[in-house]
């Protein structure tokens, strides 16, 4: 029998070291991807989740991170949705608002477990997956069904008759309200006090068009009725007074409550109409403006220079002035559209300061008889330029007016893509010393389809079923030919 070798072997010093060595790396490259993910984890989800969601619904608007950012006091925003169910969307986007500034804060609450937690803030049903608002101040319930929003605005005659004859439901174009009706939550839940303007009533003015209040809402401006004949006077919480197109002049005694509410810091906006606003037919109004250095230049503007008016004389394309008002604008390039106004005269008189805030050109004119079946121009008609929306202010004390009530038609507006409500919701917020407006626009959700324009068609057509498929048939034959000769 062979002898047992019982002599060690060296150890390979050399072998050890090495793997040590890899056993060190491994450690620390380890080591370092937790660090990296950790860090990452810590990211704000704004730079770790992209929005890829159609026409970016999950993207915050400068508008919303400049309210977000100005929140001085702890807001929290619950979304009430059972474990496991939430929106996706939602929930992104929470975590993007949280993102926003440290004084946010999201938690989850299921209203399974905790069925008396909604009953604290409302008493009718609430959706799964709305969102509660919530600050020392205040609360503000978002339900589920206002953030996803389908609209039948714009269905064809064919689909409203299936729906009318046969109860078929249009198709309609979804949207997502999540950015709007958030920000919105957040800015009325966070304001130390809410401003109120104040609608004169009384002397047959206009009832202002549901898109004007529902800006009011978004806004958090509350709105009330005032009637002056019989009050002491007008409400110490009056932010502004609203005159919206009057058809007949206040009393002496209203006209003198008013004068003395702009002598008092107080805040006025007014729309006339030159169908029944004049210095003669309204002079205790007139006295009003012209405490604050403006009044009117009785008759309707013609303007004549093609570049700011459409279709019509009247309807006037106005030019926008920077300052006042304007300043709040999104762009300075904003367009209105303004028909049937007449001119507004910076007086000059007494202590406000005043400007214009749309202005027509040198080459308008207003025509004194309005009665007139062309626009030519008359003797006795004013050369312009002249001012159809102008500004005052006295101290603390604003005046905007705008000669026509067309700067809150909803019709005007759509002609120029909410350029109207957006200067005359600027307008409302200057007075009520809001640095931003909350108009953040819904988002489609629908799929757009790529449209080719019939000019560019045949050439396309020619590209793709001719031109492309002989180079991928000559590329073809070029390798052939090249490999064949080899």
């Amino acid at each position: 029998m062979m002898e047992k070798n019982t002599e060690k072997k060296p150890i390979n010093m050399r072998a050890l070291k090495g793997g040590s060595y890899s056993l060190a790396l491994c450690a620390l490259a380890l080591a370092l991807i937790v660090v990296v993910n950790l860090f990452v984890g810590a990211l704000p989800s704004t730079y770790t989740k992209l929005d890829t969601s159609t026409d970016g619904l999950l993207t915050i608007s400068e508008e919303t991170k400049a309210i977000v950012s100005s929140v001085d006091i702890p807001v929290t925003m619950y979304l009430v949705t059972r474990r496991g169910t939430e929106d996706t969307k939602i929930s992104e986007l929470l975590e993007r608002y949280k993102d926003l500034s440290p004084n946010i804060k999201v938690e989850t609450v299921d209203p399974d477990t905790n069925p008396a937690f909604i009953t604290k803030y409302t008493s009718e049903t609430l959706s799964v997956n709305s969102v509660i608002v919530e600050s020392a101040r205040r609360f503000y319930v978002v339900d589920y069904n206002d953030i996803y929003v389908t609209s039948y605005a714009n269905i064809t005659q064919e689909e409203y008759y299936n729906y009318v004859y046969y109860g078929i439901m249009p198709t309609g174009t979804p949207y997502f309200y999540g950015e709007l009706k958030l920000t919105t939550a957040i800015d009325y839940v966070a304001r130390e006090a809410l401003p109120t303007v104040y609608t004169l009533t009384g002397h047959e003015e206009a009832q202002l068009p549901s898109s004007i209040t529902a800006s009011f809402t978004a806004n958090n401006i509350l709105s009330e009725s005032l009637g002056l004949l019989g009050a002491d006077g007008i409400p110490a919480d009056a932010t502004a007074i609203l005159i919206n197109n009057p058809k007949t002049d206040l009393s002496e005694y209203e006209a003198e409550l008013l004068v003395e509410y702009l002598e008092n810091g107080g805040n006025l906006i007014l729309l006339t109409d030159f169908r029944y606003y004049t210095n003669e037919k309204m002079p205790n109004l007139a006295s009003v403006t012209y405490m604050m250095g403006l009044q009117s230049e009785d008759g309707i503007v013609v303007e004549t220079n093609r570049s700011h008016y459409n279709t019509y004389a009247t309807m006037l394309l106005p030019v926008l002035s920077a300052g006042g008002p304007a300043e709040l604008l999104p762009s300075a390039s904003l367009n209105t559209m303004l028909p049937d106004a007449h001119g507004i005269v910076l007086t000059g008189k007494g202590d406000a300061s005043t400007a214009p805030l749309l202005q027509t050109t040198v080459d308008s004119y207003v025509k004194k008889n309005v009665q007139a079946t062309n626009a030519e121009k008359e003797e006795g008609d004013v050369d312009g330029p002249f001012a159809i929306a102008a500004y005052a202010t006295l101290a603390e004390s604003k005046l905007v007016w705008y000669s026509t009530p067309y700067v809150v038609s909803e019709e005007m507006d759509y002609y120029v893509n909410g350029g109207n409500s957006k200067l005359f919701m600027a307008s409302v917020n200057w007075m009520c010393e809001s640095e931003s407006s909350v108009s953040v626009a819904a988002k489609t959700m629908s799929t757009e389809m790529l449209i080719v324009p019939a000019s560019a068609f045949g050439l396309w057509s020619v590209l793709l079923v001719i031109v492309l498929p002989l180079a991928v048939l000559g590329a073809g034959f070029a390798v052939w030919l090249r490999r064949r000769r080899r």
